[in-house]
């Protein structure tokens, strides 16, 4: 089976200087689009509702320094803040 997700090592978005791809995909979940060699998608789920927003930011800082990665660590204030951006606004 050839590769499905792309890898984290060495992933661009997973080093950038902001870490929101990072939390959004953590909080959020994400799916592979589908193609020709793939036809049938696959999800990572989303763990927005089971995680607390410190165990988000200790999962997304060692993600961003395992496998040879070198980003800076995430806080439980990043994780408070995507969260917020990402739900819908009820304002009128």
């Amino acid at each position: 089976m050839e590769r499905v997700f792309p890898p984290l090592k060495g992933s661009a978005d997973i080093q950038a200087k902001a870490p929101s791809t990072v939390l959004q995909v953590i909080i959020g979940g994400g799916t592979v689009v589908t193609a020709k060699q793939q036809p049938w998608p696959y999800h990572m789920p989303a763990f927005g509702r089971k995680l607390s927003d410190q165990q988000i930011a200790d999962l997304a800082t060692y993600i961003r320094n395992a496998w040879g990665n070198r980003a800076g660590s995430v806080s439980a204030a990043e994780v408070e803040k995507v969260r917020k951006e990402d739900r819908p606004s009820t304002a009128k």
